[in-house]
């Protein structure tokens, strides 16, 4: 890595749409706002990440982290020249895994942000089916990305890093048929039918026996049914409510 300086126009050229990655995430106006002001008033804090792509036929110029920065800056007047610190990539799965560290560092993105940068990221990566069964998962259907997370994989660091692993495919998905029937018909909340996925995955509560989920299904219908009050809604209670009725 080393430190080069950018002048405004090669800053402004890299931040148009057609250069930025396609991975990354996309430009908030509303947050280049804030930092337009932020910069105005206190200069320019962090220097933004330029990587130099060189698994194109011609080596090319992408920003890897502070496309925001990068925008803000350009719309502040009294800056001709701004420090970035530039690194070399020889694949896009070296980029994609820095720009994944560099904002889980941040906490800046958030699970449907690594999902559609995997998603973008395309066949390259050997997990890329298993991206792609969740994207689609994602647009179609109203579950949340964090809960389809939950019944997919249970390793969320995996998940960031490009390392998408399924647990059981067929469980998850006759997992996945329940929730959507609970939330659909049934209107139970993100924090109750995350119980539902601790209960299922979770050994303390089955005593590893085989689930026949349309017995459990009927379980809960009958309960919903008749006894609807006494149905719990948070999370850990209702994984031992579903302990205690199946």
């Amino acid at each position: 890595m080393v430190i080069k300086e950018f002048t405004k126009s090669e800053i402004k050229e890299l931040i148009k749409e057609k250069n930025l990655l396609p991975f990354n995430r996309e430009v908030v106006s509303q947050h280049v706002t804030k930092m337009a002001k932020s910069v105005a008033k206190c200069g320019v804090l962090r220097a933004p990440v330029i990587g130099v792509l060189k698994y194109h036929e011609v080596d090319r110029y992408a920003i890897i982290d502070g496309q925001h920065l990068c925008k803000a800056i350009t719309l502040t007047t009294g800056r001709d020249k701004v420090q970035c610190v530039v690194k070399e990539y020889t694949s896009k799965k070296d980029v994609i895994q820095d720009i994944a560290v560099l904002n889980n560092t941040q906490k800046t993105w958030n699970d449907l942000n690594y999902l559609i940068a995997w998603y973008k990221y395309g066949n390259d990566n050997e997990f890329y089916h298993q991206y792609s069964t969740l994207y689609n998962e994602y647009t179609n259907t109203d579950i949340s990305i964090g809960l389809l997370i939950s019944i997919f994989t249970s390793d969320k660091t995996g998940f960031k890093e490009g390392r998408l692993t399924f647990r059981d495919r067929d469980f998850s998905y006759k997992i996945l048929t329940l929730v959507n029937y609970l939330k659909n018909e049934w209107n139970l909340n993100a924090h109750t039918l995350t119980g539902l996925v601790v209960w299922c995955n979770n050994s303390k509560f089955t005593h590893k026996v085989d689930i026949d989920f349309k017995y459990l299904k009927r379980l809960i219908k009958d309960e919903l049914e008749l006894r609807p009050s006494d149905v719990p809604r948070s999370r850990d209670e209702f994984a031992e409510f579903l302990s205690n009725l199946y």
